[in-house]
């Protein structure tokens, strides 16, 4: 299985332009802890992402309000993604590996084209056991799961 096939299609996105304010309105609009950063809106050439823990921490650091802090004076980290005709178990080991709850997912030109997210994955484990399908199972998810949480 591919992760196209369980992305979150078209999920809200953030300029560099915007506000720290905007990105967190944003984040409760689509009840999300992230948002990706692009360019503009027309290619969605993802620069990276923002968490709601980011948010806070760069607030705290900050003697300004969230309506006159820019996304563009963020430190992003070198964000980790997926592409689209990757597999499913390619975005659960990275998920894995990093401790990452949510991976864009891009096209070869770092477009966006979706987000997917650990609870993408754990609801398709919970469909294939019904199905009894083998694309990835509950004890992996859980172990996933099990490692994210796991203080670094």
């Amino acid at each position: 299985m591919k992760t196209q096939e369980l992305m979150t299609k078209n999920p809200g996105f953030c300029l560099l332009n915007d506000t720290v304010y905007k990105a967190a309105l944003i984040m409760k609009r689509y009840n999300c802890g992230v948002i990706p950063i692009v360019t503009d809106r027309r290619s969605k050439t993802l620069q990276g992402v923002i968490t709601d823990r980011d948010l806070a921490l760069f607030l705290s650091q900050k003697n300004k309000p969230a309506k006159r802090l820019k996304l563009r004076d963020f430190e992003f980290r070198r964000v980790k993604f997926v592409h689209p005709e990757d597999s499913i178990r390619r975005a659960a080991r990275l998920m894995e590996k990093f401790h990452l709850h949510r991976l864009p997912v891009v096209d070869d030109e770092r477009h966006l084209k979706g987000i997917l997210s650990l609870r993408d994955l754990a609801r398709e484990a919970f469909k294939e056991r019904r199905l009894r399908t083998q694309w990835i199972k509950e004890k992996e998810i859980a172990s996933i799961v099990e490692r994210i949480s796991v203080a670094r």
